[in-house]
């Protein structure tokens, strides 16, 4: 998972890189960010946003993950999304 978040943290960067302003984006180890952060409350509307984008295939249990999650399990649900969203 660790992997995973560093190539999001990278596409980020990547993205931000493209407007005009300071290209230095900093982004915080996965266990820094805590679940009163508004990034923790982004990720989650994120998370929620894209949860009915794809059909989970029989078996795939749904992603569970809510505001007392932690952000991890938070990054942990978002690489389940994009595995399902590269079998679909």
């Amino acid at each position: 998972m660790q992997a995973c978040y560093a190539l999001f943290c990278a596409a980020a960067r990547a993205y931000q890189a493209l407007y005009p302003g300071s290209p230095d984006l900093r982004v915080r180890d996965m266990d820094s960010v805590c679940r009163s952060d508004l990034v923790h409350a982004q990720t989650l509307a994120h998370l929620r946003a894209r949860e009915g984008m794809f059909e989970p295939e029989e078996g795939d249990a749904p992603l569970a993950c809510g505001a007392l999650s932690s952000y991890r399990e938070l990054i942990g649900a978002a690489v389940e999304q994009q595995m399902v969203a590269q079998r679909g």
